[in-house]
Protein backbone atom coordinates (compact mmCIF):
# COMPACT_ATOMS: atom_id res chain seq x y z
CA UNK A 1 0.00 0.00 0.00
CA UNK A 2 1.47 3.42 -1.30
CA UNK A 3 2.13 5.75 1.93
CA UNK A 4 0.74 8.85 1.19
CA UNK A 5 3.24 11.72 2.43
CA UNK A 6 1.79 15.32 3.39
CA UNK A 7 4.01 18.19 3.24
CA UNK A 8 6.22 19.45 6.03
CA UNK A 9 5.95 22.90 5.69
CA UNK A 10 2.91 24.36 5.77
CA UNK A 11 1.87 25.65 1.65
CA UNK A 12 -1.21 27.96 1.49
CA UNK A 13 -3.77 26.24 -1.07
CA UNK A 14 -4.62 29.48 -3.92
CA UNK A 15 -6.59 27.44 -6.34
CA UNK A 16 -10.38 27.58 -6.68
CA UNK A 17 -10.13 30.74 -4.22
CA UNK A 18 -11.79 34.55 -4.09
CA UNK A 19 -9.82 36.30 -1.97
CA UNK A 20 -10.41 39.92 -0.41
CA UNK A 21 -8.58 42.19 2.19
CA UNK A 22 -11.66 43.87 4.07
CA UNK A 23 -10.58 46.00 7.00
CA UNK A 24 -7.27 44.38 8.58
CA UNK A 25 -8.80 41.31 7.99
CA UNK A 26 -8.84 38.67 4.99
CA UNK A 27 -11.86 37.17 3.54
CA UNK A 28 -11.28 33.93 1.31
CA UNK A 29 -14.73 32.29 -0.02
CA UNK A 30 -13.66 29.11 -1.42
CA UNK A 31 -15.27 27.90 -4.62
CA UNK A 32 -15.10 24.66 -4.40
CA UNK A 33 -16.90 23.87 -1.34
CA UNK A 34 -18.90 27.19 -0.98
CA UNK A 35 -17.42 27.97 2.12
CA UNK A 36 -16.29 31.50 3.26
CA UNK A 37 -13.78 32.06 5.97
CA UNK A 38 -12.78 35.53 7.82
CA UNK A 39 -9.13 35.68 9.07
CA UNK A 40 -8.05 37.91 11.53
CA UNK A 41 -5.16 39.63 11.19
CA UNK A 42 -2.75 37.21 12.77
CA UNK A 43 -4.52 34.36 11.08
CA UNK A 44 -4.25 36.35 7.63
CA UNK A 45 -0.49 36.90 8.33
CA UNK A 46 0.18 32.81 8.90
CA UNK A 47 -1.77 32.17 5.77
CA UNK A 48 0.10 34.86 3.69
CA UNK A 49 3.37 33.35 4.85
CA UNK A 50 2.76 29.69 4.16
CA UNK A 51 4.67 29.24 1.38
CA UNK A 52 5.97 25.82 1.49
CA UNK A 53 9.78 27.19 2.22
CA UNK A 54 8.98 27.87 5.77
CA UNK A 55 8.66 25.38 8.98
CA UNK A 56 6.73 26.24 11.31
CA UNK A 57 9.44 27.54 13.71
CA UNK A 58 10.27 29.99 11.05
CA UNK A 59 7.24 31.16 10.26
CA UNK A 60 7.23 31.78 14.29
CA UNK A 61 10.44 33.33 14.59
CA UNK A 62 9.55 35.90 11.92
CA UNK A 63 5.94 36.55 12.50
CA UNK A 64 6.26 36.74 16.27
CA UNK A 65 9.44 37.74 17.32
CA UNK A 66 8.53 39.60 20.65
CA UNK A 67 7.34 36.06 21.59
CA UNK A 68 9.33 33.53 23.51
CA UNK A 69 10.20 30.94 20.66
CA UNK A 70 8.22 28.27 22.08
CA UNK A 71 5.05 30.52 22.56
CA UNK A 72 5.27 31.93 18.92
CA UNK A 73 5.80 28.33 17.80
CA UNK A 74 2.77 27.47 19.70
CA UNK A 75 0.45 29.96 18.67
CA UNK A 76 2.06 29.78 14.92
CA UNK A 77 0.84 25.56 15.45
CA UNK A 78 -2.69 26.12 16.16
CA UNK A 79 -2.96 28.99 13.55
CA UNK A 80 -1.92 26.55 10.84
CA UNK A 81 -4.09 23.77 12.41
CA UNK A 82 -7.22 26.05 12.09
CA UNK A 83 -6.15 26.86 8.82
CA UNK A 84 -5.78 23.00 7.97
CA UNK A 85 -8.98 22.32 9.01
CA UNK A 86 -10.30 24.64 6.65
CA UNK A 87 -8.33 22.96 3.92
CA UNK A 88 -6.77 26.59 3.26
CA UNK A 89 -3.36 24.69 4.18
CA UNK A 90 -1.32 21.49 3.15
CA UNK A 91 0.90 20.54 5.96
CA UNK A 92 1.05 17.86 8.31
CA UNK A 93 -1.53 17.61 11.07
CA UNK A 94 -0.40 18.29 14.45
CA UNK A 95 1.80 15.58 15.91
CA UNK A 96 -0.11 14.53 18.95
CA UNK A 97 2.93 14.42 21.28
CA UNK A 98 3.86 17.78 21.28
CA UNK A 99 0.31 18.74 22.47
CA UNK A 100 -0.56 17.83 26.08
CA UNK A 101 -3.50 19.59 26.70
CA UNK A 102 -6.99 19.44 25.83
CA UNK A 103 -7.95 21.65 22.90
CA UNK A 104 -9.59 23.96 25.44
CA UNK A 105 -6.85 24.18 27.42
CA UNK A 106 -4.94 24.95 24.25
CA UNK A 107 -7.02 27.48 23.11
CA UNK A 108 -6.81 29.19 26.56
CA UNK A 109 -3.00 29.40 26.92
CA UNK A 110 -2.72 30.91 23.57
CA UNK A 111 -4.90 33.27 23.98
CA UNK A 112 -3.49 34.21 27.38
CA UNK A 113 0.09 34.37 26.16
CA UNK A 114 -0.65 36.29 22.72
CA UNK A 115 -3.00 38.65 24.79
CA UNK A 116 0.01 39.05 27.66
CA UNK A 117 2.71 39.66 24.35
CA UNK A 118 -0.07 42.32 22.62
CA UNK A 119 -0.83 39.96 20.15
CA UNK A 120 -4.26 38.75 18.64
CA UNK A 121 -4.78 35.10 18.69
CA UNK A 122 -5.09 33.57 14.80
CA UNK A 123 -9.06 33.70 14.47
CA UNK A 124 -10.59 31.77 10.91
CA UNK A 125 -14.39 31.93 10.95
CA UNK A 126 -16.17 29.91 8.73
CA UNK A 127 -19.89 29.88 6.97
CA UNK A 128 -21.10 27.68 4.76
CA UNK A 129 -22.61 30.01 1.44
CA UNK A 130 -25.39 29.34 -0.65
CA UNK A 131 -24.73 28.57 -3.80
CA UNK A 132 -26.45 31.07 -6.73
CA UNK A 133 -29.65 28.60 -7.20
CA UNK A 134 -30.52 28.77 -3.33
CA UNK A 135 -29.69 32.31 -2.72
CA UNK A 136 -32.68 33.22 -5.38
CA UNK A 137 -34.78 35.56 -3.64
CA UNK A 138 -37.88 35.46 -5.65
CA UNK A 139 -39.12 33.95 -8.43
CA UNK A 140 -39.32 35.54 -12.17
CA UNK A 141 -42.45 35.49 -13.84
CA UNK A 142 -43.80 32.36 -15.28
CA UNK A 143 -42.83 30.18 -11.70
CA UNK A 144 -45.40 28.67 -10.02
CA UNK A 145 -46.35 30.14 -6.58
CA UNK A 146 -48.66 30.31 -3.83
CA UNK A 147 -48.01 33.99 -2.41
CA UNK A 148 -47.53 36.87 -4.19
CA UNK A 149 -43.94 37.28 -1.40
CA UNK A 150 -42.65 34.63 -3.92
CA UNK A 151 -42.91 36.59 -6.98
CA UNK A 152 -40.76 39.28 -8.35
CA UNK A 153 -43.37 40.95 -9.59
CA UNK A 154 -45.09 40.83 -6.14
CA UNK A 155 -48.20 39.27 -8.35
CA UNK A 156 -49.35 35.47 -7.69
CA UNK A 157 -52.03 34.81 -10.42
CA UNK A 158 -53.49 31.50 -11.11
CA UNK A 159 -50.36 29.67 -8.45
CA UNK A 160 -47.98 31.25 -11.27
CA UNK A 161 -45.40 34.70 -11.31
CA UNK A 162 -46.96 37.27 -13.12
Amino acid sequence: MADIKRPKNPTARSENLLIEDVAGELLIYDVSNNRAHCLNESAAAIWKHCDGSQSIDKLANHLFPKLEASDARQLVGVGVERLRRRRLVESAPAAAATVDLSKRQLLKKVAILAAAAGVVAPLVSTVVAPTAAYAFSCMPSGFPCSSPFQCCSGLCRDLQCA
